[in-house]
This record gives C-alpha cells, sequence and structure tokens, in this order.
C-alpha cells in the first residue's frame, strides 16, 4: 500500500509533486504519425514506474546489510549498486562524489523513495526526449516509452532486449 501511493503520485507527473520535487520539463508529444509534434505536461503511466522500480532494485530503498559478515544485523541503509545507484530508481547519473552537481538534491535521492522515484522520472524524461520516437510519442500508451527506458539503464547491446544471447523462448 506504501508503494502504490508512492507509484500514484509519481505518476502524476511534477504538475502533483508540490514544491521541492525535482524539476522536470514537459514531454515532446507525436511524430506526425499522424499528430504534429508539441508538447505537454509530463506525466508516467504507473506500470512503467513499477516495472523500471522492479528491474532496478525489487521495490526496495532500503535493506538491512548481509554482507560482509561484520555488517550483519546493523540498520537498513540506501541501496547503493556496484555502479553508484541509488535506492528504488537506481538513480546513477550525478550521484558519485567526482560528477558534476546535479540538478537534484543526492541526500534526497538516498534517503526518500518518493524523491528518489521523481529523479528517475526527471532521468527517463531526459532518455525520452533524445531517444527515437515509438509509435507516434504518446507518454500516455507505455509502449511508447520502450527506447526511452531502455536507455534508462544505457542503450548498449547487453541492455537491447533484442540481443541475440537471449533466447528467443524467454518469458
Amino acid at each position: 500500500a506504501q508503494w502504490q501511493a508512492i507509484f500514484d503520485t509519481v505518476s502524476k507527473g511534477p504538475a502533483a509533486w508540490g514544491a521541492g520535487a525535482p524539476t522536470v520539463s514537459n514531454l515532446g508529444v507525436g511524430c506526425n504519425r499522424p499528430t504534429p509534434p508539441s508538447s505537454e505536461v509530463a506525466r508516467f503511466p504507473c506500470e512503467l514506474i513499477k516495472a523500471i522500480s522492479m528491474q532496478e532494485s525489487s521495490w526496495n530503498q532500503f535493506c538491512a546489510p548481509t554482507t560482509p559478515a561484520d555488517q550483519r544485523g546493523k540498520p537498513a541503509q540506501t541501496i547503493i549498486s556496484f555502479d553508484c545507484g541509488y535506492g528504488v530508481g537506481q538513480v546513477t547519473s550525478g550521484m558519485r562524489s567526482f560528477d558534476p552537481t546535479p540538478a537534484y538534491d543526492r541526500s534526497r535521492v538516498a534517503s526518500d523513495a518518493l524523491y528518489n522515484l521523481q529523479t528517475g522520472m526527471q532521468i527517463l524524461t531526459d532518455k525520452w526526449r533524445v531517444t527515437n520516437c515509438v509509435g507516434d510519442n504518446q507518454p500516455r500508451i507505455v509502449e511508447h516509452w520502450y527506447t526511452a527506458t531502455w536507455a534508462y539503464n544505457g542503450l548498449s547491446t547487453t541492455n537491447n532486449p533484442n540481443n541475440p544471447i537471449f533466447p528467443s523462448t524467454r518469458g
């Protein structure tokens, strides 16, 4: 229930987030197939937010350490991946100490699941803007997020769902 409230809030986009949330620009809509290009306030399919969060962190912002042995039993802490991805959305860009100062609050990305996912949607919006249109680039259609979602974790061959190393019979 707690996650559902967070996913619902994030899906409504920056117009519903209130003050103190990351800045998210409008989304480009339409690719002349048939809708002419325009822009609209960002909103995100809730299914997309859930899927990214499940893939990135299994819907976890924090976890209790289990390794190394001397860390077992210590309080839960922010999940940080091997590549410096933080929290439920595995926000990586701008989180390393030597990265340029990002347009969001690093400490809130680490400590606040709602803010973490809002920041993830800021990053996803940037990916939407720089990747090719899918369909007619309609943000309310989850399939139109295909390339932007792929780019969220890097447009690399290993992240390509059509990579031939993956069996075509997989689920």
